[in-house]
């Protein structure tokens, strides 16, 4: 498998490989040169109601969303992010 052989070869992975709503297996890598790489496969052929079935299905569930990345208010970051 090519996004294997790329983790093995040492790429970061920015997304891990899954299969997705509209029809892909899908992941994203950094490989160590810094360049991201997208890798798809088409695993499923779907009209775009169902695409869209799907999407509404995948966005509408909080847990499928990735959690948004703070900031310990004692981090000095914090600072420069205030009003």
């Amino acid at each position: 498998m090519l996004f294997a052989r790329a983790v093995d070869a040492g790429a970061e992975i920015m997304i891990e490989l899954a299969d997705q709503f509209w029809g892909d297996r899908y992941g994203r890598l950094r490989d160590p040169f810094g360049h991201e790489w997208s890798l798809a496969s088409r695993i499923e052929d779907l009209s775009p109601s169902e695409i869209h079935q799907r999407a509404a299905a995948a966005f509408s569930t909080p847990d499928t969303l990735e959690p948004t990345p703070t900031v310990p208010a004692d981090d000095p970051r914090a600072e420069s992010s205030r009003p």
